[in-house]
């Protein structure tokens, strides 16, 4: 029998899914990045801590990209993006695992990736945010496929599951629009 709050986290996450782009099928392995081995081995709230983090770079980027995309496909991606991000966020508070602390100031890279989007402008934006994105993604598909094989309750597993899937067909995705902007 399962637990109530398992069975309402798996519904939430479906619900995550289904909110997502869907994607040209049989395109479902590309990239199948693994994290480091350091990544798995470290504390499990630090890399929950890490999801959160990485969470919110991706929301900020979104955001922006919401406002200042170009093609309608690209501003369409950013607002899928953000409602991922904030379900991702709403999924993780249900099972009981918000950020341990306020989310830390964004580091270097990632400030500066910030600040790059918020100045580029025009037909120069879509490529610069698809970038961003790529890597933001390239991030987010390690941290939660170590939140997958770590040491995590059930519910962030099963949270870590469907984002890994999401992140891998995001990754898809942003090559494909990648493509048309080259």
């Amino acid at each position: 029998m399962f637990d109530r709050r398992t069975l309402t986290l798996a519904i939430a996450g479906g619900t995550i899914l289904a909110a997502q782009s869907t994607l040209v099928s049989g395109v479902m392995a590309q990239n199948p990045a693994s994290p480091p081995g350091t990544l798995t081995n470290l504390d499990p709230a630090r890399v929950m801590d890490m999801a959160h983090a990485g969470g919110s770079f991706l929301l900020q980027a979104a955001r922006i990209g919401m406002e200042k995309a170009q093609r309608p496909e690209v501003k369409r991606f950013a607002q899928f993006e953000a409602r991922e991000q904030d379900g991702i966020a709403e999924a993780m508070r249900i099972a009981g695992h918000e950020p341990g602390k306020p989310t830390p100031e964004l580091p270097p890279e990632k400030r500066q990736a910030i600040q790059r989007l918020q100045t580029t402008n025009g037909a120069a934006f879509d490529p610069a945010f698809l970038e961003v994105m790529n890597a933001g993604h390239q991030e987010a598909l390690n941290v939660f496929t170590a939140l997958q094989e770590g040491n995590q309750p059930p519910p962030v597993k099963i949270i870590a599951l469907l984002a890994t899937n999401t992140i891998r067909e995001h990754l898809i995705l942003i090559d494909t629009l990648q493509n048309g902007t080259r």
